[in-house]
């Protein structure tokens, strides 16, 4: 096959007269085989070949996977308990777990990323809406006047399904 020499290109900012390319364009062009169009549709199959190859481990198991449906929610309640000194049984009604607002409620993922944030309102719920699938954790980040942070709960979230989880946070008053 027979390759077919450059078309002139006149570079701007050059006298009339001038040769269409300076003596060390046309060298360098020369050696560089980017400049040939014969071979850049070999480049571009070289360059797929290498995206689809990298593509298996881009889904691996391990990583998150977009769901086909709608996203998944997960809301809950955050209280602090107890209020009283000494808990009955029954419960006394002035006794139930308050609830707590502007607790920051984190999620994570298996590898310990965060991948969403909530704060809890007046009445102590929270939302969040998760648009991928896996394992999570689900946990309150201290707050101010309470003793440490609620237990992390595991949640498994699967793709597709879409739904709404319930997961209620109590925080520990410290009253005992």
């Amino acid at each position: 096959m027979r390759e077919l020499p450059d078309p002139p290109v006149r570079l701007s900012g050059m006298p009339p007269g001038s040769p269409a390319r300076p003596p060390a364009v046309i060298a360098s062009a020369a050696r560089s085989p980017l400049v040939r169009p014969a071979l850049l549709p070999p480049l571009l199959a070289a360059l797929l070949a290498a995206l689809l190859a990298a593509l298996p481990a881009a889904c691996s198991p391990g990583s998150t996977v977009l769901p086909a449906g709608p996203p998944q929610t997960i809301v809950g309640s955050v209280t602090a308990g107890p209020t009283c000194p000494v808990e009955r049984n029954p419960p006394q009604p002035g006794c139930a777990a308050r609830p707590v607002a502007g607790a920051v409620i984190v999620l994570d993922d298996s590898t310990g990323r965060e991948v969403a944030r909530a704060t809890s309102g007046p009445d102590g719920r929270y939302r969040i809406t998760v648009d991928t699938s896996g394992t999570f954790s689900v946990a309150g980040m201290p707050v101010a006047g309470l003793m440490g942070a609620p237990r992390p709960v595991t949640v498994t979230l699967a793709a597709g399904i879409g739904g709404v989880q319930t997961v209620d946070l109590e925080y520990d008053t410290g009253i005992r």
